[in-house]
């Protein structure tokens, strides 16, 4: 107690002021934490903190870390006993530059071996399953380089015993995969241990599958592998893409790498690199921090708040469950995990280079808040909020699903490096959060996702608010399938999605949409949305119940611009009410197999066709307005500058005297100053491939 008070004397500040502790990477956890005898970690400012409330010090508390880089082997942990109060919270703030709480180790000791790979040891690695040289992620060694090969066709499945573990594992298959030739020969020139290394990565549809080699045939050209059946529901098929990773002669091209199970880094430089100038680094631990209440007896962690700080350098997401073939990477885990908590805030933050999640905020958070934060070059995707697609709702657990949260003007860029199934922002089972004004850009798989129950089933993602957020530039890999720039699920009453501009969502196939309403879909408000340049169509819905299109702006969208249900129903799938439609020739205003058996309502929607005439499920446009909408019109919509994105409409526009509002997409993405405007576009623009992927 004397030793908190004399700390007590020298950091507190008058009453009613803050109390400050200083931290910087000189300073020592042994120093009193003044700005003249900084403590040197997060961890020791967080213990300190502890022992100055014990002896009565007031807060608010302010933890200030001077700019610099704060080395982490594990998470720094926050539990209840470190939140602060609505009066007194707890903040963590940068203070005179970025503060880097980093979970890399600078790579040493580089070698040139004959062929002009560097190499080093284990003792200057020490493990890894990462490597990033210059702030650029390098390309674990594969084949076959550049582009994804194809599946010659499905593999063979036997039932086998699990390995020791959780229920999750079964029932367990091994399945036999012919190889193309190529991939084939390489892995006949494998030993048996270095065979263990190989991992084959398909991805199928809209889920990725990483494997690892048991067996190989050489004679046959069969690779055998063992995991969950990946011939149900979402099966493996020929034609589908696949990499062979973590073999050591497939390092054959600049920029890739490999590790060996003794400990060898072996990396094959670009153009211009030199061994002796180069920044490498590893990942030694995959979580960087962790604030988590207690569930069982409902202590939350409140009122801490995480200011400017940047957390980088951090592996993980080749876990052996995450890689069994989910839907949007939910089960990865982050390199911060918030769970049990409220009035928890990460303002003016950034997170990169990661093997995982950005931010993941789990079950019981509520009002936890991300905002102003950039995330890019991530091994998921950027914010996770619940607890993934799969978790239970029951009496326990009800009360503890996710409310209440928001995530607003942040930067999600490059995401799904290790993981391509990886959505931008992904709400489970979550109910009235608000996800408004994020720029979301090159991502192989969806922007937002939110809902997760298939079907009607009960579903507690309800009064979601998805709004003004810029998503674009969504499958540009061309790997993954069955996605959308916005993708809800299930039966979410009083969700709304508004004022979203939406353009190039591409996919492998011809399913890739900008508005993506699928199994269950139901009560949802589309509203006030740009959906341009989307593969298939600019709106689809599977199938739903009762939601409402209006007063959105659908674009020169791929085949159509609102596609129809594949399952009609005898209920009302939804209502197109003041849209405008404009599609040119070779593109449709409406397509889909059922719409003859759709129930659905129109009201007031403008059509236009550019240089062709207007058509309507094959007949003119005049006659199925008469039949269906006799309320619109077909007729240019005068947008001001469609080319440059500014789609409000002129004085003189058709749309107005159906009632439509015009309104300004181009406030979609980001607010805030200039600079942060600024370095949303540039994230955008520079558009990286990542993990060769």
């Amino acid at each position: 107690m004397l030793r908190a008070a004399a700390f007590l004397l020298m950091v507190s500040s008058p009453v009613g002021a803050e109390t400050i502790l200083h931290v910087s990477p000189g300073g020592s956890d042994r120093s009193s934490g003044t700005l003249q005898a900084p403590l040197a970690t997060v961890d020791g400012a967080r213990a300190r903190l502890r022992e100055l409330r014990s002896g009565g010090a007031k807060g608010p508390f302010v933890v200030q870390l001077a700019a610099g880089v704060y080395p982490l082997s594990k998470a720094v942990e926050f539990s209840p006993e470190d939140g602060g109060t609505a009066d007194a919270p707890v903040t963590y703030r940068s203070s005179g530059g970025p503060a880097i709480l980093d979970g890399g180790k600078v790579v040493s000791g580089w070698k040139t071996v004959p062929g002009g790979d560097w190499e080093t040891g284990l003792d200057a690695v020490g493990g890894a399953d990462a490597l990033w040289v210059d702030g650029r992620r390098a390309i674990p060694a594969r084949e076959p380089d550049g582009e994804w090969g194809l599946l010659p066709g499905p593999p063979s499945e036997s039932e086998v015993a699990p390995p020791d573990g959780a229920s999750w594992r079964k029932p367990w298959r091994e399945q036999a995969l012919r190889l193309p030739a190529p991939e084939a020969e390489l892995l006949s020139r494998l030993g048996v241990e270095d065979l263990a290394e190989a991992r084959l990565t398909v991805i199928h549809s809209w889920a990725v599958s990483r494997r690892r080699l048991v067996g190989f045939d050489a004679a046959a050209g069969v690779a055998r592998m063992r995991g969950k059946s990946v011939m149900s529901g979402n099966p493996w098929k020929a034609g589908q893409p696949f990499i062979l990773e973590g073999v050591a002669s497939g390092l054959d091209t600049p920029g890739e790498w490999h590790l060996s199970r003794l400990g060898k880094l072996r990396y094959r430089p670009l153009p211009g690199q030199d061994p002796g100038k180069v920044v490498a680094v590893v990942p030694v631990t995959d979580r960087l921090l962790r604030v988590r209440g207690d569930l069982a007896s409902g202590r939350r962690v409140e009122n801490l708040a995480f200011e400017g700080i940047t957390f980088r350098h951090a592996g993980g997401g080749w876990d052996e469950r995450a890689l069994q073939a989910g839907q949007a990477a939910y089960s990865m885990g982050a390199v911060v995990e918030v769970e049990a908590a409220s009035r928890v805030r990460f303002d003016r933050c950034a997170v990169a280079h990661t093997g995982l999640w950005a931010f993941w905020l789990g079950l019981g958070c509520e009002e936890v808040r991300v905002t102003r934060t950039r995330m890019s070059d991530l091994g998921g995707g950027g914010v996770q909020v619940g607890a993934g697609p799969f978790s239970q709702i029951s009496p326990e657990t009800r009360s503890w699903h996710p409310r209440r949260n928001e995530i607003s003007d942040c930067i999600v860029t490059q995401a799904g490096r290790v993981n391509p199934e990886a959505a931008g922002i992904l709400i489970c089972h979550a109910a009235d959060n608000l996800v408004a004004h994020n720029e979301i850009a090159d991502l192989h798989y969806t922007g937002i996702s939110v809902g997760w129950a298939w079907g009607y089933h009960e579903s507690l993602s309800v009064r979601n608010r998805i709004e003004s957020n810029h998503i674009h530039h969504v499958g540009l890999s061309r790997l993954m399938n069955d996605l959308g720039g916005i993708y809800t699920l299930g039966v979410s009453p009083g969700t709304v999605i508004r004022r979203n501009h939406i353009h190039h969502v591409v996919s492998r196939a011809a399913l890739g949409w900008g508005l993506y309403a699928d199994e269950g879909s139901t009560g949802i408000l589309f509203e006030e949305n740009v959906v341009r340049h989307a593969k298939a169509a600019g709106f689809f819905q599977h199938y739903g119940r009762e939601n409402i299109l209006r007063n959105n702006i659908f674009h020169r969208n791929g085949s159509q611009q609102v596609e129809c249900s594949y399952r009609p129903e005898p209920h009302e799938s939804f209502l197109l009410e003041r849209n405008i439609l404009v599609w040119e020739k070779g593109s449709r205003a409406l397509g889909g197999p059922s719409w003859d058996k759709l129930v659905y309502r129109a009201s007031g929607n403008l059509l236009f066709a550019e240089g062709d005439e207007a058509r309507v499920l094959g007949r003119p446009a005049a006659e199925w307005l008469a039949g269906r909408d006799p309320g619109g019109k077909v007729g240019d919509p005068r947008f001001v500058d469609a080319a440059a994105g500014d789609f409000r409409l002129r004085e003189d526009s058709p749309a107005l005297a159906l009632g439509f509002r015009s309104f300004d997409i181009r406030e979609a993405g980001v607010r805030g100053d200039p600079a942060w405007r600024r370095l949303a576009a540039e994230s955008a623009e520079g558009r990286a491939p990542g993990c060769g992927y």
